[in-house]
């Protein structure tokens, strides 16, 4: 309904900014306005899967198998998809280590060099280049 009035609104004062901008306004005023925090209930909801997914978890993994199947119960639950991924990214999030342990180790990638001989053929080429266009224009 809001934005039905709001497209007729723009249509009529579509040359006459303030005027549009007063009326968007006002019909704005007149649109009840949603609760911003979820009720209790889905609070419950919520809490209760999260405690599903912390059960389900091995360790800070979570398997594959593990999150389908979290992921049809949230479903069950009345728990849209987007904030189902989202508690068990946040509960993945609380799981994970902080620093490796003491027995571990930390593997880092292996740096990748720029390889020079590559750079030196191309100066190499383009020097030649260079040199073979002065003699044809200037020599």
């Amino acid at each position: 309904m809001y934005r039905r009035a709001a497209r007729r609104l723009r249509g009529r004062w579509v040359h006459r900014p303030h005027r549009l901008h007063l009326a968007l306004k006002a019909l704005a005023q007149e649109q009840p306005i949603p609760p911003a925090v979820p009720t209790t209930k889905a609070k419950a909801k919520h809490e209760a899967f999260a405690a599903a997914v912390l059960g389900r978890m091995d360790g800070p993994v979570l398997r594959h198998a593990e999150r389908r199947r979290l992921l049809a119960a949230a479903h069950g639950m009345g728990i849209e998809r987007f904030d189902a991924n989202l508690i068990i990214a946040a509960v993945q999030h609380e799981r994970r280590p902080i620093a490796p342990t003491s027995g571990g180790s930390v593997v880092k990638p292996a740096q990748r060099r720029f390889p020079r001989g590559a750079l030196i053929l191309v100066l190499a080429v383009e020097a030649a280049v260079a040199w073979g266009a002065w003699a044809v224009f200037f020599g």
